[in-house]
C-alpha cells in the first residue's frame, strides 16, 4: 500500500476485540472509529505492507472451550442416568 501522508484508514467492518494489524511487521492499534465503530488504524505516508486479521480472544477461545466441556458433561450425565435408572415396565 502507498499513501502520499499519513492518514486513519477506516475499513468497512465493524470493531470488535480480536482485531489485529501491523505495519511492515510491527504491530499497530486497531480502534473504533466515531461515531460508526468500524475499524480504524493509523497508517504512514509512504509504501508499506499492512496485515489485517480478526482472530479468537482469549475469552472467546475460553468459553468456546468451556462450552464443548460442558456439552461433554450433559451427554455424560444423560448415558449414566438411562444405566442407573431402572427400566419402567
Amino acid at each position: 500500500m502507498r499513501l502520499a501522508e499519513a492518514q486513519t484508514l477506516v475499513f468497512d467492518w465493524l470493531h470488535v476485540p480480536g482485531w489485529i494489524a501491523s505495519i511492515n511487521g510491527a504491530r499497530v492499534e486497531v480502534f473504533p472509529s466515531r461515531p460508526a465503530g468500524l475499524v480504524a488504524l493509523e497508517a504512514p505516508a509512504g509504501e508499506f505492507e499492512l496485515r489485517l486479521s480478526l482472530e479468537a480472544t482469549v475469552a472467546q477461545s475460553l468459553s468456546g472451550a468451556l462450552g464443548g466441556i460442558g456439552l461433554a458433561a450433559a451427554i455424560l450425565a444423560a448415558l449414566l442416568w438411562r444405566r442407573l435408572m431402572p427400566a419402567s415396565t
